[in-house]
């Protein structure tokens, strides 16, 4: 019995290439590209045109043919019959045999050739290389963030006599759209966190535009902070937020969690104490249509935990259609009468009696039970807004919430909501938004574990307000951003708990309801980021409920 077996023809073996480099030009202070040119004298085969690929590709060749990164092997000859093939060795004499017998029964000839290599052809690191010191080393400044059209470095000092070349390099090679290079400074603005910038290279414009999580983001990044890397933390944080829920954005910056988790049918309270960031939160609310589903303040990050709480329960959002294209809405309300007829339909086929009219183009089915699971609203309707899992419902003596109610206590906050238009006497009355926060979110990790002290006795004035039940109210879950500068995860465990029991007087450890703590990124080779995730205690939330009810008394 005989076997046999076969193979597929022998690959290229990938060639080895010879690498070429910029000249030095260490004294270089005013960029001069010209200064980078190079012209190298190369030996070449002539080829027939005809018959040019094949001898590049013919095994023979392998090894033989020259490889310099984003130079062709194969150029044009004077004579438009032939080509010329680079080859990899400085004189006739260093081909092998072989070789050059393979050529010579190609009826190939050798000329003398010239490639010249400028400052196209080089990379960024490769011009940087040439003009700072330590070149070769692998730490040529060359890493930077982007936000828009910005490139954001922050150079080291031995770096900075050369910053204007640095940031001319990165803008001439950099893709993306790049028009402006700016080198972060020393000084940072310890009330609103941001830092002072320089431009190194570009237009002196800092308003940028950025995409992300289906959103896009105009800020001014010399007066605001924005980091391009926690683009997938914002998403993360983001999936944890379902359509409906009431949300509480302390540090929001220009609205990288509040907006796009208003997009997403949540209702969210968003703050930041920078004017500069909640302006352009405003504006991004405006920019992306979720002015039903975010409000806006600029108070402290403290003042801002103790009040919205209360905020929220005495003034909820009117039920509005999750954002989106009015294209959706039409496609999701088409959907939505379509299911109608057709429940209608099917009554009538059982004997059942029509719908009943309720006015403005509103039905009520006969076939539906008071007290039951109500539908799954159709893709893009608007979710039910009424007593969700963390809010009280109302009993039917409070069935009018405060919001309602021309008798209720005004809020106190200072969050703004955008004006709604007066209802029309046709239009049924708005339901209800969740009354109760499900999620704090605290994105500022330089200090954010340091205002969980606000929490102690955030909701005890829930404990007075009409409806209120704090044995039906779920407690809301807490999520805040902070450094560490404990290396491994059980030491920084234990390092990021101690200053969260700290800060809130109530023991936080991996035991505690809904904790989860995730590692971020790397801020620095000594620093690390966390986001620590925890549900609030219950003794935290209602502390100091029994004077509270002393005063109330």
């Amino acid at each position: 019995m005989s076997t046999s077996s076969s193979t597929g023809p022998a690959r290229e073996p990938a060639p080895a290439r010879r690498v070429v480099l910029p000249p030095r030009r260490p004294d270089m202070r005013v960029l001069d590209k010209t200064a980078f040119d190079v012209e190298l004298d190369v030996l070449a085969a002539r080829v027939r045109a005809g018959r040019i690929s094949a001898v590049r590709s013919s095994p023979v060749m392998w090894g033989h043919v020259l490889a310099i990164d984003r130079v062709k092997a194969i150029v044009a000859d004077p004579d438009s019959a032939w080509r010329r093939l680079f080859l990899n060795a400085a004189s006739v004499d260093e081909l092998p045999d072989a070789v050059r017998a393979f050529l010579a029964g190609e009826g190939a000839e050798y000329v003398r050739d010239h490639i010249k290599l400028g400052w196209e052809h080089w990379t960024a690191p490769q011009i940087l290389d040439a003009v700072l010191p330590f070149a070769g080393e692998g730490d040529t400044p060359t890493s930077y963030s982007q936000a828009g059209h910005l490139a954001h470095m922050n150079l080291r000092d031995e770096w900075l006599p050369y910053k204007h070349i640095i940031g001319e390099v990165i803008l001439d090679k950099a893709s993306g759209g790049l028009r402006t290079v700016v080198n972060k400074l020393n000084s940072i603005h310890a009330e609103y966190r941001y830092f002072d910038m320089e431009v190194i290279a570009g237009e002196p414009d800092f308003v940028a535009t950025v995409s992300e999580n289906g959103c896009q983001f105009t800020f001014d990044f010399s007066r605001v902070y924005w980091n391009s890397r926690l683009s997938f933390e914002h998403e993360r944080v983001l999936a944890l937020l379902r359509p409906g829920e009431a949300v509480a954005d302390v540090m929001a910056g220009v609205g990288p969690f509040a907006v796009p988790a208003a997009r997403k049918g949540c209702y969210v309270w968003g703050n930041d104490l920078n004017p500069e960031s909640a302006k352009w939160m405003r504006a991004n609310r405006v920019a992306n249509k979720v002015e039903t589903h975010l409000r806006v303040s600029e108070i402290d990050g403290r003042a801002f935990i103790r009040t919205v709480a209360l905020d929220a329960w005495r003034t909820p959002f009117e039920r509005a259609d999750p954002p989106g294209s009015a294209r959706q809405r039409e496609k999701a309300a088409r959907r939505a009468s379509e299911k109608a007829a057709r429940r209608a339909r099917e009554a009538a086929r059982v004997g059942a009696a029509a719908p009943v009219s309720t006015g403005a183009g509103a039905t009520t089915d006969p076939t539906s039970t008071t007290g039951s699971e109500p539908s799954a609203p159709a893709p893009g309707a608007a979710a039910p807004l009424a007593a969700p899992p963390h809010a009280a419902p109302p009993s039917a003596s409070t069935a009018a919430t405060p919001a309602a109610s021309s008798s209720a206590a005004p809020s106190t906050s200072p969050i703004s909501a955008p004006a709604s238009a007066p209802a029309t006497a046709s239009a049924p009355a708005p339901s209800p938004a969740p009354q109760t926060i499900a999620h704090y979110i605290m994105n500022l990790p330089d200090t954010a574990l340091l205002f969980l002290d606000a929490f102690r006795g955030a909701l005890t004035p829930l404990l007075s307000e009409p409806g209120y039940d704090p044995a039906q109210a779920a407690l809301p879950m807490v999520h805040v951003h902070c450094f560490t500068r404990q290396l491994e995860f059980p030491a920084a465990q234990d390092d990021i708990c101690a200053r969260a029991t700290a800060s809130l007087g109530h023991a936080i450890t991996p035991a505690a309801p809904g904790y989860h703590l995730h590692a971020v990124r790397s801020v620095a080779p000594n620093k690390h980021m966390y986001c620590l995730s925890f549900r609030l205690p219950a003794a935290v939330a209602y502390a100091g409920a029994d004077a509270e009810a002393a005063r109330a008394a």
